[in-house]
């Protein structure tokens, strides 16, 4: 079934850094095994870009070269990286019948793996949460920056790039800075979703060196959330929709249990122009920024209202044709 919100059938690329049944076992795991099959079903051409860990359910995948080295701006160097594509259809849900099924997807989906082996053959996703790696803020600042170089390389279309959790939360920004106006995104939009809050990709301000961007950047009205650098903030500031896992991580970023920090960037989009790291506009009363917040940071409950999220954050783009 077309997915009626839209006028073509659109394209969306899904990053985690985890992703049932590949790798994980927080939330954005669990949130990212049915979502992928509900879009297919409405008619989406849907794939996944994570991570290639060190993983038996990865390891034992058919895998082929998509980009056998590419290089990735950290900081002041260029970091090596690979892209790997699973060759059969993956699908993230037990077997289904879809003889069975009105108006079945005419494809599942396709997963890409993004390969460091620095960063990313190790026992553990992040660590212990006791000790998380110390090197993390460079490994997903590096898999954020791998990700749009390797859609930009491939040359893969790109309505919706739809991040999840605080390690992919640094590509919205991305694509408003370092690669603002390049194609293929000159006509992206971005999409967050916040599963578990609880986990920011909070650093110390120093760790911002390591996107290459500029430090006019890292002021406390953009980047510099509670003078630290935190992937989650930059996240909600830049992403062109938002929505949340569940009401209680809504609830946590809206009110502040999340942090003080992530309320107040929330807050803040109240008064932007809607493209996240835009252009500020007249704020209008607390109640009207207080509504839109709640709005656009909503908690999708089928995949026709994560469908009505895109459709969303896409009219915040100028001059997208495919968009009622």
């Amino acid at each position: 079934m077309m997915n009626p919100l839209l006028r073509r059938k659109p394209s969306v690329v899904l990053v985690s850094a985890e992703a049932f049944p590949f790798a994980g076992t927080r939330a954005s795991a669990a949130g990212m095994q049915a979502l992928p099959e509900s879009l297919a079903r409405l008619g989406f051409d849907v794939c996944l870009v994570t991570p290639k860990y060190r993983r038996p359910a990865i390891e034992a995948l058919p895998l082929t070269p998509v980009l056998r080295r590419f290089l990735v701006p950290v900081g002041k160097d260029k970091v090596p990286a690979s892209a790997f594509r699973a060759e059969t259809a993956i699908s993230p849900l037990p077997p289904v019948d879809f003889s069975a099924v009105p108006d079945p997807p005419a494809r599942r989906f396709r997963a890409y793996f993004i390969d460091n082996v620095k960063y990313f053959d190790r026992e553990r996703i992040f660590g212990s949460e006791k000790a998380p790696y110390l090197d993390n803020d460079e490994r997903f600042t590096f898999f954020c920056r791998a990700v749009v170089e390797f859609l930009r390389r491939a040359r893969i279309r790109i309505d919706i790039l739809h991040c999840h959790d605080w390690p992919s939360a640094l590509i919205p920004l991305f694509l408003r800075t370092a690669y603002d106006g390049q194609r293929p995104f000159r006509k992206t939009a971005s999409v967050l979703t916040v599963h578990d809050p609880a986990f920011q990709g909070d650093f110390p301000p120093e760790s911002f060196a390591l996107t290459g961007l500029a430090w006019d950047l890292f002021t406390p009205e953009r980047l510099a959330a509670g003078g630290r650098f935190n992937f989650l903030a930059a996240g909600l500031l830049y992403a062109d929709g938002l929505c949340a896992g569940d009401e209680a991580a809504a609830e946590a970023v809206r009110t502040g249990a999340a942090g003080a920090e992530l309320a107040a960037v929330l807050a803040r989009r109240g008064t932007w122009d809607g493209r996240g790291g835009g252009r500020e506009k007249a704020a209008g009363s607390g109640t009207e920024a207080r509504s839109k917040v709640r709005a656009e940071f909503a908690v999708p409950a089928s995949g026709r209202d994560v469908a009505e999220v895109y459709r969303r954050a896409l009219i915040s783009r100028k001059g997208d044709s495919h968009v009622r």
